[in-house]
């Protein structure tokens, strides 16, 4: 039944940055993003089209007399994240913080777009993405498992090899998602391919695609508008034209629309690999008997990996702290004592929205006490950046613990401690996430938890999401 429900996940080129910029004359109405970032274009094309002649009664208004949507797209970006983050988010259902938003398992089709970050990597990084990329399609797969939803896509929007030094170093990325999206039975898609096409063997950069595209990071609305019919295009050809072929033909796919094949491994044999395959291939067709295998409706999916779950959970996003007030209200509901830090954000500079240190030895302290739900994860997402602001900005995190049915005030111990930078060598802003392993001492719920966070060095520092959760069976891909 509509609307057909789509995610999409990726960075800042996804979040709509610098989304308006043209040379045809339209204005910047400055905090536009959702509406001139493709995903947003994607929703109001796909619907465009959907609920015309095709789906004429279901475009329907419903019954308060509102106009119903077909298709609805909800746009998840993050700018300076990755598929790394996008994968831990979906792991630990972050994502639908505030009541009564829809859980990642409702959704019809999910998008993943990290082009510019997976590709801008750091070398040492570079082997864990590829391995991200590949959890993040399997666990978004295994929100509906023995279902052959959702569809599960993988765009590549800028071309990297247009902006990094050297163009094979920039097709990485590329390489990379079309192993991955092949292995898995992904649905892959390359705007990039365009823009080179046009740059590379149209011998210029100002051709009608690859103008103002080639040699940028974040392209204007020509982009955009380009980049939304590429997507709907092949998603239309994925969703309808696939699938009535193979009606046409009269035959099931093989292998199954729902299995998801293991995640590609570099140190194994193809014979090696080919075990992996029929093994994967017999356990999900097994766990799947009698549970819809044929399309049914997933049983009791959750959003979260199997077993994990998160006591507390915000993100500084559209979804979940959508502004300051919301990020502090995050923060204020646990913490015992805030000094220096607080919650700030831009209608249309940066930030948009953060929970931020000014100087030195600022502190705040978080407490769950007692515990409601199993711990053994700390996450945080936050801000690693360059300049004078930023020098030596180094953030100190203690974890402590208190067992379930201790009223001793003095039986807190230390359970984790670490140090997080808040600089790095990159002339850009990128989210990193870091997982805290706390152990087992918290997941009995009843304890207590307490995390102290302190500036040590630097002026500034800012955080874009907590969570404290307990992790789930390990997902592969990295």
């Amino acid at each position: 039944n509509p609307p057909l429900k789509v995610a999409v996940f990726g960075g800042s080129v996804t979040y709509g940055t610098d989304c308006m910029k043209n040379d045809v004359g339209l204005p910047d109405v400055g905090r536009g993003e959702h509406l001139c970032a493709w995903p947003g274009k994607l929703e109001r094309l796909l619907d465009g089209l959907l609920g015309g002649p095709l789906l004429a009664s279901a475009a329907a208004p419903s019954e308060n007399g509102t106009a119903r949507n077909v298709v609805r797209v909800t746009n998840f970006a993050i700018g300076g994240t990755d598929s790394d983050v996008a994968a831990s988010i979906v792991e630990f259902d972050v994502i639908g913080s505030r009541p009564g938003d829809d859980p990642l398992s409702s959704y019809d089709v999910v998008v993943s777009s990290f082009a510019a970050n997976d590709g801008q990597a750091e070398p040492s990084r570079r082997g864990a993405l590829y391995g991200s990329m590949q959890r993040f399609a399997r666990l978004v797969s295994a929100q509906r498992p023995c279902d052959a939803l959702p569809l599960v896509v993988m765009v590549e929007d800028v071309p990297v090899d247009t902006v990094l030094g050297t163009v094979r170093d920039g097709l990485r990325h590329a390489r990379e998602m079309a192993e991955a999206s092949s292995r898995l039975g992904l649905l892959s898609v390359s705007y990039a391919d365009l823009v080179r096409e046009d740059a590379w063997l149209g011998g210029t950069r100002g051709g009608p695609v690859a103008g103002g595209a080639a040699g940028v990071l974040h392209p204007g609305a020509s982009f955009h508008t380009g980049l939304a019919w590429t997507v709907g295009h092949a998603m239309l050809e994925g969703m309808l034209g696939d699938g009535c072929d193979e009606a046409e033909a009269g035959r099931r796919p093989s292998p199954p629309a729902w299995f998801v094949p293991p995640a590609v491994r570099e140190d194994t044999t193809p014979a090696q690999e080919l075990l992996r395959y029929e093994g994967a291939l017999e356990e999900q067709a097994a766990a799947c008997e009698g549970g819809g295998g044929d399309g049914g409706d997933g049983g009791d999916a959750t959003s979260a990996a199997p077993g994990a779950s998160c006591t507390y959970k915000w993100l500084a996003d559209r979804q979940s702290a959508w502004n300051k007030e919301a990020v502090r209200l995050a923060v204020s509901k646990v913490a015992t004592s805030v000094d220096g830090w607080e919650a700030t954000g831009f209608p249309v500079r940066k930030p948009r929205r953060t929970w931020q240190a000014s100087g030195t030895n600022a502190t705040f302290v978080i407490q769950l006490d007692p515990t409601e739900g199993p711990i053994d994860r700390l996450l945080i997402l936050y801000i690693r950046s360059y300049g004078k602001l930023w020098e030596n900005s180094r953030l100190l995190v203690t974890v402590e613990g208190r067992a379930r049915g201790s009223s001793d005030p003095s039986s807190w111990g230390k359970i984790a401690e670490f140090d997080l930078p808040g600089v790095h060598g990159s002339e850009t802003s990128v989210n990193y996430l870091h997982r805290a392993d706390l152990g087992d001492t918290l997941l009995v719920p009843g304890g207590g938890v307490r995390a102290t966070f302190r500036l040590v060095n630097g002026t500034v520092f800012q955080i874009n999401g907590l969570a404290l959760c307990r992790s789930g069976e390990k997902t592969e891909g990295g």
